[in-house]
């Protein structure tokens, strides 16, 4: 007889002949008259050491595939998958690497996740998966759906070094891809260090010896930001130039920005001037959306939706502009940030922050005119204003006056208010009830002395209301 014919003519009873004696004993226990094999007793014969039992195996498949019922079909097509992939050649293969999403779909993520399958996808994108690979692409996914889909309290807690690992690796891809892929690379590391669980993987990143990492973030960010891509993509890049520097400070904006033994390389300053355009252009579209959404667009629910994700994102953009103003504060004279900058940037960054607070004050006068005092958008505007006029305290006088608006009856209200403040303060006139543990008298000096120098008409009406203390004149 044929022998293929023969094989195909297989029954149960033949098949279970085939099964080691002491599991076909254990599977034939409480058997009627007629043997009737388990799923067990098929995946044993599937995992079996001789081609026998595995064929055996293969032919009790079938009698376990119910339409209603798909959970046996998927343990047996894992089983009989993870058998295959002992062979390295066809684990390898660009055939069984395309069923990966399937295989996870089908154990569930938890599943990968509990048996440590984000340790084993930190390792081996670290160290061996090829650059560009379509199997980096899938570890990338797989590690995207880890942190988007699991708890972040117990993801980041407890794996803060494999991520670590993750964002060092995918920020190679980040600068090194110029496909899609690099959008994917950018979506993996946003969401990973956007997360507000996501200190304890900052501290890991600060402890790695080789910061390699924060120049592929830089090098990618620049390319986002440089060429004509989607503006989400580009806001998700400043999201990212954020987190960047939250981990290792302001001074990353400027820095080295050539791949190692490429032979192009880009100016150091090219990341600031990118980052600082990219900000006020979102900062201006941002602001002028919120004026539109608040005065002139229809009270829907839809519309306060809207409004708390721009304010998000307008957040975001204002933290941009205050560590560059920090990073330019730090230089000191002039001549000492043209030792580190051109004179040339230097010139542009200071226009670009001089027109950008120019259009935040236009919009902080647009809501006075409309009788708004408070908002969270309100409170970073005023202090993304007020970090750089702590720097530069004559810029934009003209529109800085016109919203303070301080007429010569508010002056002269004002004035007698801190002098009567001052004269009740040091006569110890305030009642118990309204005292604070610390002194109501310093609080008032410390703060009247730090900025009277600035508004000298409202320290000449304090100071023409009556005597003041003498510890104003020291």
């Amino acid at each position: 007889m044929n022998p293929s014919f023969a094989a195909s003519r297989l029954d149960i009873p033949t098949a279970m002949q085939i099964m080691p004696q002491e599991e076909q004993a254990s599977s034939s226990s409480g058997a009627s008259s007629q043997l009737q094999p388990s799923l067990d007793d098929c995946l044993k014969l599937l995992r079996g050491e001789r081609d026998e039992q595995r064929l055996g195996g293969l032919l009790l498949v079938t009698k376990f595939c119910n339409k209603d019922d798909h959970t046996p079909i998927r343990k047996l097509s894992i089983t009989i998958l993870a058998a295959l992939c002992r062979v390295p050649d066809i684990a390898a293969s660009e055939d069984m690497v395309t069923m990966i999403p399937l295989i996870v779909e089908s154990i569930g993520i938890k599943t990968l996740y509990k048996s440590g399958g984000l340790n084993v996808l930190a390792l081996h994108m670290m160290m061996i998966l090829p650059d560009g690979s379509r199997i980096i692409e899938l570890a990338m996914g797989l590690a995207q759906i880890i942190v988007i889909k699991l708890p972040s309290d117990n993801v980041y807690s407890e794996h803060q070094t494999e991520l670590a690992m993750v964002v060092a690796a995918v920020a190679k891809q980040f600068a090194l891809l110029q496909n899609a892929m690099k959008f994917e690379a950018l979506h993996l590391l946003s969401a990973i260090l956007s997360n507000g669980y996501s200190a304890p993987v900052y501290d890991a990143l600060r402890l790695m010896e080789d910061d390699v990492w924060s120049t592929n973030m830089r090098i990618g960010i620049v390319a986002i930001l440089q060429y004509r891509v989607a503006p989400s993509h580009k806001l998700q890049a400043l999201v990212l130039a954020e987190c960047v520097m939250s981990i290792v400070g302001e001074g990353w904006l400027i820095g080295e920005m050539n791949l190692t033994d490429s032979q192009d390389s880009l100016p150091a300053d090219r990341c600031i001037l990118l980052v600082l355009e990219s900000s006020r252009v979102e900062i201006a579209v941002l602001l002028n959306d919120l004026a539109y959404l608040k005065y002139e667009a229809s009270k829907e629910s839809s519309n306060r939706e809207n409004i708390l994700v721009k304010q998000r994102n307008l957040g975001v953009a204002f933290s941009l502009v205050e560590k560059i103003i920090k990073l330019i504060s730090s230089f000191g004279e002039e001549s000492t940030a043209n030792a580190i900058i051109s004179e040339s940037t230097f010139t542009k960054i200071i226009s670009g922050l001089n027109e950008t607070i120019g259009v935040v004050l236009d919009y902080l006068q647009d809501t006075k005119e409309h009788g708004q005092m408070k908002a969270d958008d309100l409170l970073a505007a005023v202090r993304v204003i007020g970090s750089y006029l702590a720097e530069a305290p004559d810029a934009c006088n003209d529109k800085v006056t016109e919203l303070l608006d301080f007429t010569s009856g508010n002056i002269g209200s004002l004035s007698k208010l801190i002098g009567r403040s001052f004269a009740m303060c040091g006569q110890d006139l305030i009642s118990d009830d309204a005292k604070v543990d610390v002194d109501p008298f310093q609080i008032i000096t410390s703060a009247y002395t730090s900025w009277a120098n600035r508004f000298p008409r409202i320290r000449q009406a304090v100071e023409s209301s009556g005597p003041l203390p003498s510890v104003l004149y020291l």
